[in-house]
């Protein structure tokens, strides 16, 4: 499974649902506080309204996902 997968796989476990991205960089997921998550082809986790403004997430934030991806806020 490739990051990019557990990192999908975490966001849709967590309730979060899977949008069309205008991106082909990036897929789309909501997020439950407003804008967006979105997942690179490499694994790379960002967030924002859209892929060009979001900023990434940080490293613990992406480990406490993997680990245990319903307890995240």
């Amino acid at each position: 499974m490739t990051r990019q997968d557990q990192f999908a796989a975490a966001l849709l476990a967590r309730g979060e649902q899977e949008v069309p991205s205008k991106s082909r960089k990036y897929r789309a997921f909501t997020r439950t506080h407003g804008g967006f998550y979105f997942v690179g082809k490499a694994g790379a986790l960002r967030f924002g309204p859209r892929s060009s403004a979001s900023i990434p997430v940080s490293e613990k934030f992406k480990a406490i996902l993997l680990a245990k991806p319903e307890e995240v806020v």
